[in-house]
């Protein structure tokens, strides 16, 4: 058994679970638990910047 701790941006967590489970053949499962907030780099109300 394999235990991975990693934080994982909420906005790039969708769709995590499935691509996990499939690319494991369904044997790997995510507990996914709020660890803390950050404050990201950029301007939100920019489309071309990452926290948007």
């Amino acid at each position: 058994m394999f235990v991975v701790k990693a934080y994982l941006p909420v906005n790039e967590s969708f769709g995590f679970t499935a691509d996990l489970r499939s690319n494991t053949g369904g044997q790997a499962f995510p507990q996914c638990v709020f660890d803390h907030w950050q404050i990201l780099p950029g301007d939100p109300f920019d489309n071309s910047s990452r926290p948007s």
